[in-house]
């Protein structure tokens, strides 16, 4: 994307971000998320920080609802690019439930009785 980070991004720069081919689709989506344009030596450009911010937020929403304790922690593994350490921190070791009986039958056979004694 960009080596370097900077203040502005063009719109096209934002099409291929949003894989769109128009800059009129460009400059909708950002309308539409309140991200302001301006021109500059006839370029129509955006802030890369609001556009990254907007991405960003669709990001977040998922790893909150993915693990709402922790999400800070995935949302920095995402940021760094991290993929192993997002793989370990999203593994769930869940201990299994004890199965609860939800309805109870007696044993009819002497067999069946017996076993259900050694329970």
């Amino acid at each position: 994307m960009q080596k370097q980070y900077e203040k502005f991004m063009e719109l096209s720069e934002l099409c291929k971000l949003l894989h769109v081919k128009d800059t009129k689709t460009a400059l909708k989506w950002c309308k539409k998320h309140k991200i302001p344009t301006i021109l500059i030596s006839n370029k129509l450009m955006t802030y890369t920080f609001f556009v990254n911010a907007v991405v960003d937020r669709k990001v977040i929403s998922t790893l909150k609802e993915q693990d709402p304790t922790h999400w800070r922690e995935l949302y920095k593994y995402y940021m760094t690019n991290d993929r192993y350490g997002y793989v370990v921190a999203t593994e769930c070791v869940k201990e299994e439930e004890p199965i609860k009986m939800t309805s109870y039958r007696r044993p009819k056979s002497d067999l069946a009785k017996n076993f259900a004694k050694g329970l």
